[in-house]
């Protein structure tokens, strides 16, 4: 009981750190919509799209390769694993970007159809650079477990981002250049601050040898890993010369919520989690249950994240976005169920990775990735936009069952596969009712609607515009009531799927049975 606090704890302080990094860009949606339309949502979708690969390259899977380099190593050596990462990382990103930094213009012309927007192309990957090191160096707060340092740095992040994203593309009206300049002026913040705790911890020394056992273990994920993300990344570059760009904007809005499961839930929980699991595999013979257990507590919330999301989005895209962008709820639902397998994939690799057989993680995704180009093809021209979605859960679910069978071979983990079916079956099944309105037929709903629509018009009116905006918000705001009392409903409604939760109470029937093995012993 008290490890699944402690992890609990930390993803939670993390998963408050991680929204709060990410949130800058929620809050400015409706914004971005509106003043950008779908078009102009496109462009920033596909320079981060493009961005996106060399993210992979430098940073996918470098958490996990330092974490398992750190717990080999001895005391006295742990912080030169930190600090040899950190050069390592930040010079080969740099060195890696002077050439596309050089033909930025080639770049926007190429994917956007005119040079115009290369200036957003180069302040995006200097930003890129700044960050790929910062976020090397916050390896040393996930080491020591500092979640709520991490947490405070992501809040200085957010109020410095969403500061200038205001005054640059609100008050200036400097267009979407204004995107790009907050991107880096934040990446500086945040990686100006984990950069001087890591150093300030372990200071800046550099190991060749060092350098070396970490590229051994990162470089085998490296091809899988980008020819995977070019793999996924087709079906928004097919639509982008297949239909248009305006296609891309709503294709790039649908996307735009699904990691928010990522962000709430896989990602905190892995920087709490992984650390320790390696920790556990490494001295402990109970780590098979344990790790198992730990899997089936990460799919229970993401299946519920899931839930919650699912029955949300319709509404959501309508308060938040025009109409333009509403058809992109059915293709957000889609990517949901993707971005659950998604994560479970990240956790079926453990074993691959803690046998250091990246090689063959490399080897899947080069496999799926592969299928995925003509699958998307097809897909597209059969289901429009939606098909791009189909395409990627179809991959994705092929991937999964692929990386379980190849990672049990060379770590065996206890999964605990009825209780994963129940879970995934009653989600299905929550979702469903709570889409068809089941739940919201059984009571008189007028009432409650009332009171709603009083208490936000009560709150509405005590927000300090000018100018008549008072009015124009309320208005706003009344037009969309609809809209704001089905998202509520629904969201309340989710909590049924809590009802499963006793499935998960087993970590007392763990302790009991290895305090009784610790006294047989």
């Amino acid at each position: 009981m008290g490890l699944s606090r402690d992890i609990f704890k930390h993803a939670a302080i993390y998963s408050v750190a991680t929204v709060m990094g990410r949130l800058i860009s929620f809050v400015m949606l409706p914004f971005y919509a509106n003043i950008f339309h779908a078009e102009g949502y496109g462009v920033i979708g596909l320079i981060d799209m493009t961005l996106g690969m060399l993210t992979i390259m430098f940073a996918g899977g470098a958490h996990a390769t330092i974490l398992k380099i750190y717990h080999e190593e001895s005391e006295e050596k742990k912080g030169l694993v930190i600090g040899t990462a950190i050069r390592l990382i930040f010079g080969l990103a740099l060195v890696a970007l002077l050439v596309p930094m050089s033909f930025s213009a080639q770049l926007s012309r190429v994917l956007l159809g005119g040079d115009h927007f290369a200036l957003c192309f180069f302040l995006s990957m200097v930003a890129f650079v700044i960050d790929v090191g910062g976020q090397s160096a916050s390896v040393t707060m996930i080491v020591k477990q500092q979640s709520i340092l991490y947490s405070v740095v992501n809040l200085v992040r957010l109020l410095v981002g969403l500061f200038l994203n205001i005054w640059l593309v609100l008050i200036l009206e400097v267009g979407l250049v204004g995107v790009f300049i907050t991107s880096l002026v934040t990446a500086v913040c945040a990686s100006g601050a984990f950069l001087f705790v890591a150093l300030k911890e372990h200071g800046i020394g550099y190991d060749k040898q060092m350098a070396r056992r970490l590229l051994r273990l990162h470089l085998p994920l490296l091809p899988g890993d980008v020819v995977s993300f070019i793999s996924r990344q087709s079906d928004v570059y097919l639509t982008r010369f297949l239909i248009d760009l305006r296609s891309v904007g709503i294709l790039e809005m649908a996307y735009k919520f699904p990691p928010l499961l990522n962000l709430f839930i896989a990602i905190p929980f892995s920087r709490a989690w992984r650390s320790k699991a390696i920790e556990l595999a490494e001295h402990d013979q109970e780590a098979p249950r344990i790790i198992a257990r730990m899997f089936a507590k990460c799919f229970f919330m993401m299946v519920f994240g899931g839930i919650v999301l699912a029955v949300s989005i319709q509404d959501l895209l309508k308060i938040m976005t025009p109409p333009e962008f509403w058809e992109a709820a059915h293709i957000a639902r889609i990517e949901i169920v993707t971005t659950i397998v998604a994560c479970t994939n990240s956790l079926f690799i453990f074993g691959l990775q803690f046998r250091k057989r990246t090689g063959i993680v490399s080897a899947i995704k080069i496999a799926t990735a592969i299928l995925r180009f003509p699958l998307a093809c097809f897909m597209i021209g059969a289901f429009h936009l939606a098909g791009a979605a189909y395409s990627g859960l179809i991959v994705e679910s092929i991937a999964s069952l692929a990386f379980l069978n190849q990672s049990q071979k060379h770590y065996r983990i206890n999964y605990e596969y009825p209780k994963l079916l129940i879970i995934a079956s009653y989600g299905i099944l929550t979702y469903f009712v709570i889409i068809n309105n089941a739940v919201s037929q059984l009571f008189d709903l007028a009432s409650i609607r009332q009171l709603v629509t009083e208490i936000v018009a009560g709150v509405v009116g005590y927000v300090p515009l000018t100018g008549g905006g008072s009015e124009k918000l309320l208005k706003i705001v009344m037009d969309r009531q609809d809209s704001v009392f089905a998202l509520i409903i629904n969201i309340c409604c989710s909590a049924m799927f809590l009802i499963a939760v006793p499935l998960l109470a087993h970590d007392r029937q763990l302790a009991a049975e290895r305090k009784i093995a610790e006294k047989s012993t």
